[in-house]
């Protein structure tokens, strides 16, 4: 070989690229790991917002109906379900929704009142609060630690969201 002839380079060397091979692994897993949180999340966070929204239809529609009406909720073996209905129609009689399918009621942490099987909040036709005011609470079946709470603190019907921390309040 002459002095001034060039090395040519002819690509990585095996160490190179086993360190990026590695690297790539690496942020790979933390990568699903951050994404199956953020899914997690984003499930408690909708079926936060459905039990939200479902209270906010029972208040709306007993407010223009002049109406009694009711938001229900119950849990089964593996779904979760709402309802909003005249107090008149019984819960088995209600149109049942599901919120998504990883998310749950927790029982322990929820205080509506309990009945005909159902945790239930009832509006009266001015859309006030008729009984017991309380709190209903979901939670991540695969992550219990996720969870959201929907309040109806006050009679006049005040519906707030909060999550983590204050469900357990």
């Amino acid at each position: 070989m002459k002095p001034h002839q060039r090395r040519r380079s002819r690509g990585f060397t095996l160490p190179e690229l086993l360190v990026v091979i590695v690297m790539v692994g690496i942020l790979s897993s933390l990568s699903i790991v951050v994404w199956g949180h953020f899914t997690a999340n984003q499930a408690v966070k909708q079926g936060n917002d459905a039990v939200f929204l479902a209270i906010r239809s029972a208040q709306v529609r007993a407010k223009t109906s002049k109406v009694r009406y009711q938001a229900s909720f119950r849990g089964e073996a593996d779904q979760a379900l709402w309802a909003v209905h005249p107090v008149s129609v019984h819960p088995d009689e209600a149109q049942w929704n599901a919120l998504p399918f990883l998310v749950r009621y927790d029982e322990d942490n929820s205080t509506l009142r309990r009945v005909q099987g159902v945790r239930r909040v009832v509006f009266d036709h001015r859309g006030h609060v008729m009984g017991q005011l309380g709190r209903i609470t979901v939670f991540h079946r695969d992550n219990p630690e996720l969870r959201r709470c929907t309040f109806v603190s006050t009679l006049l019907g005040t519906i707030r969201k909060t999550r983590d921390d204050w469900c357990k309040r």
